[in-house]
Formats: C-alpha cells, structure tokens, sequence
C-alpha cells in the first residue's frame, strides 16, 4: 500500500534547508542590485543665479513716465525675489497707469514657481493719444542660469493665466535664452487657460532660461489686467546603465528558481 501526503507549502518554505541556501544568494543578488543603482552617477543641477524684472511705461499727450526694476542673487536664491513698478500720467484728474509686478520662488536647485501680474487702467481722452506697455524688453520677467551633471535632464514649465478686462494688447508669456519663444500663443481675444512645456537639457551644459511678460496698447480708455502663475522642475534624465540592468535581471531570475524549488518541495511522496 502507498501513501501520498500533500504538506503546507509555507511550512516547507521556512523549514527546508535546501531552499534557505537557495534563497540566500538571492537576496545576495538583490542587494547588490540596489546598491549598483544607488551607485549610479546622482543627479545634480547646479544653481547659476535667477533673478526677476519689470518695466511700464505711460504715454499721454505730451506727458511720459515710465519705471523699472530687478533683483537677482547668485546661486539658488533664497527667499522671494519680487519686482514691482507702476508708471503714471495724470491728466487734468484723470490719471493713466500701468503696472507690472514678478514675485518668484526657488524651493531648490531644481524647482521653483512664479507669478506674474501686469495691465493697465486708462479712461478715454478725446483728441489725447496715448501709449501704454508693460516689459517692453524680452528679457523682463523671469531668469534662471544652471549647469545640469552628467545625466543632464529635462525641464518642465505649466502655467495658468487668466485675464480681466479688455484682453487687447495683452501678449501673454514668451520664452528666452533656452526655452521656446511663444510659450503661449501671441494673444488679442483672452488669454484665459493653462498650458505646459518640455525643454530636454544636455549632459554638463550651462542654461540660462528666461521668461517674459508682455503688453502694448496705443490709444486710451482701456482697462486691462493679467495673472499668470507658473511652476517648474527640472527632473533626470538618466537610465539605469546595461550592467545594472543585467544585475537585477540575474536577480529576478534567481527568486523564480527559488520560487520554483519551493513549489517542487511542496508535494512529498513517499510510500
């Protein structure tokens, strides 16, 4: 007469010595996986300096006024860095403005936010022409210069922009130095949205990006304001190396021995 006896699976897991030896070197495996990964070149961006700027300028009749105003720091900056100015004209007791203000963040090397508001407020005067603008140079708003490590990277930008007001001669957003030029379309009828970016970054290269914010308006009797926050990263670019790869596949291939040697030990016939 034979017997077969079926034994708990779990039970054999733990109690056989054959299968701790097997799951020894496993976990040897595992480990050195990991450790080649933690190993690999780490990411790194190194902070250049940023800074922020704006400028207005009021045009009435005869009468000018226009403003400016920056601040930078070196290296990651610290804090908020905020440019704010206002360009007026008062005409009889009527005053024409304009307004442009960057308030930004670095919360480190490799992110940050910013907000920007800019518009004017103007009433119509018949038979007096005016100009109103807000940056009129590209290079006011937003900037940031940085050295990327040896997996370079890829740098990401999403914004949400809202308009109030005549949306007239408001220009939205437009990118500088490494970023593309129209990072949201030229805009006459509403700029009222959200939208996003990828900029890929080469291996041990020096960037220096800036974005800009931009209105222009010939005439008076125009109200007009907008409001646009934005965040960035700047994330890996790195893949694991061939080596590291092949590691944790030969590791992965011993838990399925393993996992095999258990199932075959799990059924014992005897007789």
């Amino acid at each position: 007469m034979s017997y077969r006896c079926v034994h708990d699976t779990k039970r054999v897991a733990f109690d056989s010595p054959t299968l701790g030896v097997i799951m020894k070197p496993t976990i040897r495996a595992l480990i050195v996986s990991f450790s080649l990964l933690l190993a690999a070149p780490a990411f790194a961006v190194t902070a250049i300096g940023g800074g922020v700027a704006a400028g207005t300028n009021v045009q009435v009749g005869v009468d000018n006024d226009n403003d400016s105003s920056s601040t930078s720091q070196v290296g990651v900056p610290v804090g908020t860095l905020t440019a704010d100015v206002t360009s007026s004209v008062v005409t009889g007791n009527v005053t024409t403005s304009a307004f442009s203000k960057v308030v930004a963040n670095w919360t480190s090397a490799n992110a940050g936010s910013a907000v920007f508001d800019w518009g004017w407020n103007s009433t119509d005067l018949p038979g007096v022409s005016g100009l109103l603008q807000t940056n009129k140079v590209y290079d006011d708003g937003w900037n940031y210069s940085f050295l990327t490590g040896a997996s370079g990277g890829v740098f990401n930008m999403s914004w949400v922009s809202t308009v109030t007001g005549s949306s007239f001669g408001i220009q939205g957003l437009y990118g500088a130095g490494g970023l593309p030029f129209n990072v949201t379309p030229s805009n006459l009828s509403g700029n009222n949205g959200s939208g996003s970016f990828s900029v890929n970054l080469g291996a041990n290269t020096n960037y220096t990006f800036k974005i800009a914010n931009f209105g222009n308006i010939g005439g008076l009797g125009s109200t007009a304001a907008s409001n646009v926050k934005l965040d960035w990263n700047i994330v890996d670019g790195a893949v694991p190396e061939p080596a590291t790869w092949a590691m944790m596949i030969f590791g992965f291939g011993l838990i399925g021995s393993a996992m095999r040697s258990r199932r075959a030990r799990g059924t014992l016939a005897f007789s």
